[in-house]
Parts: C-alpha cells; sequence; structure tokens
C-alpha cells in the first residue's frame, strides 16, 4: 500500500481512522472498543496503532500540517489531541471536533461542535474555532441552525463550509453567521479544501457523490468502483486536504434489518482515491489497510496538498431547458427537473431523484391529529393534518430563486359544505400570513399566492381555479410564473390568467401542510394523494402527461361493501398509555359486540368483532360506547384495509374472538 499511494500520489500520504475491535458494528465509532489507527508512506511501519489503549477515539482529523491527530471523545464532549508519533496526548476543548485548519500566521485551529440540539442525535447547536496551541483563543463560528457532527468541512481562506444543518439538509454557509445556501438532501458532505466551494452530497445509496459548484450545474461521480468494493456500499468519505484526493471505507456487505452501515463487520478497509483533474470521477484507488477488523472515519493527508486547487473552474455550464419530451418519461410524476417535494402515498419510496436517476432526498410525512391512511395510501385528512418533514427552507429557497413554482396533486373532498378556505396544500405561517394555499371554499377550488403584489396573505386577487364535486377524485396541476397562472385538471386547461403578477422573493420562512392550517383552524375534509412540488412552471403538455401518468392509479377504485348494525357492547379492550406502546403514536382496539338488529348488508351469527380507533396523534379518544350500551356502527372488513397492518391494535384474549371475523368501525374517527 505505502508504494500505491506514493505512486498515486506523487508525495508522501498519512491516513488516521479508527479501528473497532469488536464485532465490527461500530459505523459509528460511538463506543468504548476503538483504537487510534495510523498508516504513513514515509515509514516502513505498515498499519499501526498510535494509542495502545483501546477507548473511545471518534472520527480523527489531521492537522494542516499532517503532523497531529485531533479525535474526541463523545461521551466526555472532549476534544484531544496527539502527536503522529503517539506522544504529547492532551485534552484541547470541549465539544466534538469537525474539522482542522490553519490561519495566515501559521496557527492551526480546530473547528468543534457544541451544545446538543434537542432530538436531533449527534447534531450540535454551535461551531466554535479553537486554536489548538492556546485553547482561550476562541470564536463562535455558527449557531443559525443545528449541524450534524458528520461532514462540516472549511474551506482553505476560512470563509465557508459544508454540512448538514442538519441531516439530511446538505448546504453551504459563509461563516461566522453569515448565510446558508441549501442544495439538495443527503449526507457527508464535503467542501473542496481549497478556496473554489465545491460542495459533494454523498447519496443515499450510499455509493456516489454529487458535486455541487458555487455556479453551474451539479455532476454525479460514482465512488464504489474499486476492485475490493465489488459495487457494495461504500461510507465515511471525506476529501483530504487535497482536491484530488478522498478517503472512504467499504465494502459494506453485511448488517442486519437490511442496513448494511450499521453493520460493517471485519471486511471493511480503508481506501483512497484520486479524482481526475476535472473531478469528474475517480481515476485511481488504492486499499490502505488489509486486516481482519473494521476500519471507520478515515482522514487523508497529502504532502503539498495546500497548495492544490480545482481545475474545473468550479462549474459545468448551464444548458438550455429541452422541449419536453414524454418519451423519456415513462413513470410519474415525469421529469424531475426543479422537483421540490414528492409524495405520491404511504406505500411509495417518495423519493426525489435527479436527471440520473439518483436520489437527492426522501419526502416524509408527520400525521397531525385525525389524520391517517387509507386503503390505497392516500392521505385521509378528515379531522387532522399531515406535515413535510424537513423540507421548508428546501421549498423557500428554490421558489424564491426561481420565482416559479408547480403544485400537482390529486385531490377528492368529502362534502363540498367547507368555508373559511379550508387548506389542502399550504406553505404558510397562520391564517394571514403565507406564501401559497390552494384550498376549497364551497365547490370550488381556491388559490392565494404571495407576491409583492398581492400580500402577505396573497388575497390581492384571490383566484378561483375550478369547481369540484364531493367524493370525485381531481387531478389538479397549478402552475405559475410571474405573470402567468394556468391551471390543468384532468389534464385539461381549465384557468389562463394575469390576475397575478409579481415574483416570490418576498416569501418567508413557513410550513409545508396538507389538510389545515399551521395555526389548526382551517381544516379540510378530504383525501390527497400525488402530490409532486416543482420550483418550475410546468407546460400544457407536461401537465397533460402528468396526468396520464397519474391516472391508472384511479382506475377500479370501488367502495368496499358495508354493514350497519344496531349492536350492543360487551367488552372493549383498554386503551393503552401513549408511553406503554412508543413510538406507535396510533392505536386501535377490538370491542366484543351482541348484534341487536342488521339494518344494511348481511352478518353471521349473533356476535361481532370490532376494531376502533382508540388513539390517534398519542390522544386517546372517547369510546364509542360503554359496556351495555348499544352503538350504531358502520362495519367494513378490517383484512380488506391493508393499511391498517402496521397500525398497533389491541386484542382481546376471549378464545371465541380467534373464530369471529374482524371489522373495522368505518365511522371516521374525531378527536376529543
Amino acid at each position: 500500500p505505502a508504494a500505491d499511494l506514493r505512486a498515486v500520489a506523487g508525495a508522501r500520504v498519512r491516513v488516521a481512522w479508527v479501528q473497532d475491535q469488536g464485532d465490527g458494528s461500530d459505523t459509528f465509532a460511538a463506543g468504548d472498543r476503538l483504537k487510534l489507527m495510523a498508516f504513513d508512506t514515509g515509514d516502513a511501519r505498515g498499519e499501526r496503532a498510535v494509542l495502545n489503549l483501546t477507548g473511545r477515539y471518534h472520527a480523527p482529523v489531521l492537522t494542516p500540517r499532517g503532523d497531529r491527530i485531533l479525535f474526541s471523545d463523545l461521551q466526555a464532549g472532549r476534544t484531544w489531541v496527539v502527536n503522529w508519533g503517539g506522544d504529547g496526548l492532551r485534552d484541547v476543548t470541549a465539544g466534538k471536533a469537525l474539522d482542522a485548519w490553519v490561519d495566515e500566521a501559521g496557527d492551526e485551529w480546530v473547528y468543534v461542535g457544541r451544545g446538543s440540539a434537542v432530538g436531533k442525535g449527534d447534531t450540535y447547536a454551535e461551531v466554535h474555532r479553537v486554536c489548538i496551541d492556546r485553547p482561550e483563543r476562541e470564536a463562535l463560528m455558527w449557531n443559525r441552525a443545528p449541524v450534524s457532527a458528520d461532514g462540516f468541512l472549511v474551506s482553505r481562506d476560512g470563509a465557508w463550509a459544508s454540512g448538514l444543518f442538519p441531516w439530511p439538509h446538505a448546504s453551504r454557509i459563509e461563516m461566522p453567521n453569515r448565510g446558508r445556501q441549501p442544495l439538495a438532501g443527503g449526507c457527508w458532505t464535503a467542501l473542496s479544501p481549497d478556496d473554489s466551494r465545491v460542495l459533494w452530497v454523498f447519496d443515499g445509496a450510499h455509493r456516489n457523490l454529487t458535486m455541487y459548484p458555487e455556479r453551474g450545474d451539479p455532476w454525479k461521480v460514482g465512488v464504489n468502483a474499486a476492485p475490493a468494493l465489488d459495487g457494495f456500499e461504500v461510507y465515511h468519505p471525506r476529501w483530504s486536504n487535497h482536491t484530488r484526493f478522498l478517503a472512504l471505507t467499504g465494502p459494506y456487505k453485511v448488517g442486519s434489518g437490511g442496513n448494511r452501515i450499521r453493520g460493517g463487520g471485519p471486511g471493511v478497509e480503508v481506501f483512497v482515491g484520486r479524482f481526475s483533474a476535472d473531478l469528474s470521477r475517480v481515476e485511481r484507488w488504492v486499499q490502505v489497510t488489509h486486516n481482519d477488523r473494521a476500519d471507520f472515519f478515515p482522514d487523508a493527508w497529502i504532502e503539498g496538498g495546500a497548495t492544490s486547487r480545482v481545475t474545473r473552474a468550479g462549474a459545468v455550464p448551464t444548458a438550455a431547458a429541452p422541449r419536453y419530451d414524454a418519451s423519456r418519461h415513462t413513470a410519474w410524476p415525469g421529469s424531475t427537473d426543479g422537483l421540490v417535494f414528492l409524495w405520491e402515498n404511504r406505500r411509495s419510496a417518495n423519493e426525489v431523484a435527479d436527471a440520473t436517476g439518483g436520489v437527492v432526498r426522501t419526502c416524509r410525512v408527520n400525521e397531525r391529529g385525525a389524520a391517517r391512511y387509507g386503503r390505497y395510501g392516500q392521505m385521509l385528512l378528515t379531522g387532522g393534518a399531515v406535515r413535510a418533514e424537513a423540507v421548508d427552507e428546501f421549498l423557500l429557497t428554490a421558489c424564491r430563486a426561481s420565482s416559479q413554482l408547480t403544485i400537482e396533486c390529486t385531490l377528492s373532498a368529502d362534502t363540498l359544505d367547507q368555508r373559511g378556505l379550508a387548506r389542502v396544500v399550504t406553505f404558510s405561517k397562520d391564517a394571514s400570513r403565507r406564501n401559497v394555499t390552494l384550498g376549497q371554499e364551497g365547490d370550488r377550488l381556491v388559490l392565494r399566492l404571495r407576491t409583492p403584489a398581492t400580500g402577505a396573505n396573497g388575497v390581492n386577487p384571490q383566484v378561483e381555479l375550478c369547481r369540484i364535486a364531493a367524493g370525485r377524485p381531481v387531478h389538479t396541476v397549478v402552475t405559475y410564473r410571474p405573470g402567468d397562472l394556468r391551471v390543468y385538471t384532468n389534464g385539461v386547461e381549465a384557468v389562463a390568467t394575469r390576475a397575478v403578477t409579481g415574483n416570490l422573493g418576498n416569501w418567508e420562512p413557513a410550513h409545508l401542510l396538507f389538510g389545515d392550517e399551521w395555526t389548526g383552524d382551517r381544516d379540510w375534509a378530504g383525501e390527497l394523494e400525488g402530490v409532486a412540488i416543482y420550483s418550475r412552471c410546468l407546460s400544457a403538455e407536461e401537465a397533460r402527461h402528468h396526468y396520464e401518468l397519474f391516472a391508472p392509479r384511479l382506475r377500479g377504485r370501488e367502495p368496499l361493501p358495508q354493514i350497519e348494525v344496531e349492536a350492543r357492547l360487551r367488552t372493549l379492550e383498554a386503551t393503552p398509555a401513549p408511553a406503554d406502546i412508543a413510538p406507535y403514536r396510533r392505536c386501535l382496539a377490538v370491542g366484543l359486540y351482541d348484534v341487536v338488529r342488521v339494518t344494511s348488508g348481511r352478518v353471521e351469527g349473533r356476535a361481532l368483532a370490532v376494531a376502533h380507533w382508540v388513539m390517534l396523534d398519542a390522544n386517546p379518544l372517547d369510546p364509542p360506547c360503554v359496556p351495555g350500551q348499544t352503538a350504531h356502527l358502520v362495519l367494513e372488513r378490517y383484512d380488506a384495509h391493508p393499511e391498517l397492518a402496521g397500525e398497533r391494535l389491541m386484542e382481546p384474549g376471549d378464545p371465541d374472538y380467534l373464530e369471529m371475523t374482524l371489522f373495522l368501525d368505518a365511522r371516521p374517527p374525531k378527536m376529543r
């Protein structure tokens, strides 16, 4: 390895990492069975332990001169430094070491994360810069958003850094506390060690880097093509002090629950790769380690790297937008150009992909109130709402920059008796401040869009879009560019108006929500699926094609047969305390009934088992009745609802129950 590294780098190379002395499963180096390891092409020692003691050595960082190693003790919340030879060990400062930097005077500094961000895991509220040799010298560099521990790297001039703010929001930041440039979703960011500000984001497949220049289009670089990696997942990617070199670990072949990264195993080794001059590919790989233990968190130092520079000019020319070619897009939603948020249904991956098919971001949601899901994975929003996770800032930044917007969704209103502009899709702060809201008033869909001309509530003017019918799904595309608002229903243009003018530059931070206002006072009763939000305008041809791609999902849907009965409750399983079923936040419980009278449909026998919703959003619901009372029930077969398979169900121990058909109380649940 030493000879290979020297040949590839043309200079001395040092690599530091941690080695799991256990079963190889401590991929995140959070435990105490680790050794601090090193490799140097300038000696004949090969792989060696820097410190003989096994302990807590997390994510080593080589200092700019390459003669010292910084590492952290996560449990103690401290950063330490040790000389390359293993002597001079000392405590430096509080916090987790993120990166090292040297100023013009030659003083070396460490950037540390401090102050755990509550509920964010290995995420910190602040980043401080501390002089390694004079720790009393320090400065706050960032506290405008939580920062995840992995991927915070600093530019050569110390003005910029990469990071996740927090995971999975990859961004460039300008320090100290000057601003943030959100880029994409992913993990393990890195900033080029010169001042070109090229930033990479590691993809969800753990096989590719997406390079984001300061200007121009991003490009993808595969990083699992080394012969010894065999195309498997890799992890811990880190840019070295040289623009042409990176280090990572792999291959990840073993694990549990389908998650190889949480396994690793003894076959995980350290690799160093050399980028081509234009950063378009990794042209050479060297396997640094060859042992029977798992190696994690490598950092590489190349002699002379401090003068290296990216020669790509930091950009790929932006091509003109091509005419929409429907033949190239055979799956909904079609083109992903400008796609910010995607939620097809609960059963789908809901991944935003780039032009090459690589996953950029997985779109997740959280239920609120009585919101739940239907047989086809669609949102059932009557009495509740669903909030989009971790997309607000992406949507805000993208639409501000483009001043264009498209909202696509398929909706079905439960009733036409909805007033006060019931919110279907809203990106807003409260009932009077929004960026955009698609809502329902009576039998009409209505749009409020904020621009400098329409005001903070987007009501000057409020635009009526189309009429709708209760219980009938309608595919809707609302698309806007300054002075041009168009609406397509089921692929056909319904509205084309210049009544709304102005850009989207006055949009402000808000929350993306479905089925209600953020403040909870504009509930919409209906079903929603197939949501796609773009930061660009769609053409008529593209809107029609989106409908053609989505429409097959709606064909052949028939309502389930229902049975209506009057029945007397015998017993109902007790509603558990939320803490007793955590992390579940929803729960059903089975009641056993004696049939008094069948008013519609047929039932066999005189006893019924019925599952009722008894908890939603961690809030208990009122029982349908008390034992001995008679209730009117609307029932559907429980096994006809595949969406309930993953829900918590409290079942009785009565032997008769095992022989009974289980039904679902089909009435919409009501919150207290």
